[in-house]
């Protein structure tokens, strides 16, 4: 499935608008979020990434989705190459790696 979104991001002042498809995957709890904002703000899609790694758009879109993960080696390489003043383990933290609130 997926839809037309339009997603407003205000950098230091700037609003940036910006009409995106947005992809709803099955069991999505695990999507790398982050990546996918910073994605969003240096105009960096799926398919670049694909091309940089080599790989099918498939599996770079299985892997945002948290269908399966990223290896080491390819984090460290899409940080570098797309996102290189974006830490680490911010960029590919999932939704488990979020604190949770306690009551």
């Amino acid at each position: 499935m997926h839809g037309k979104i339009q997603l407003t991001i205000s950098i230091k002042g700037y609003i940036l608008r910006k009409n995106i498809h947005a992809w709803k995957f099955k069991g999505g709890a695990n999507m790398l979020k982050n990546l996918q904002v910073e994605m969003l703000k240096e105009d960096v899609n799926q398919k670049m990434i694909a091309d940089f790694l080599k790989v099918d758009v498939r599996t770079v879109r299985n892997k945002i989705s948290g269908k399966t993960d990223f290896g080491y080696p390819e984090a460290v390489q899409i940080r570098n190459k797309f996102f290189p003043n974006v830490k680490l383990e911010y960029l590919f933290a999932d939704e488990e790696d979020k604190p949770k609130k306690t009551a």
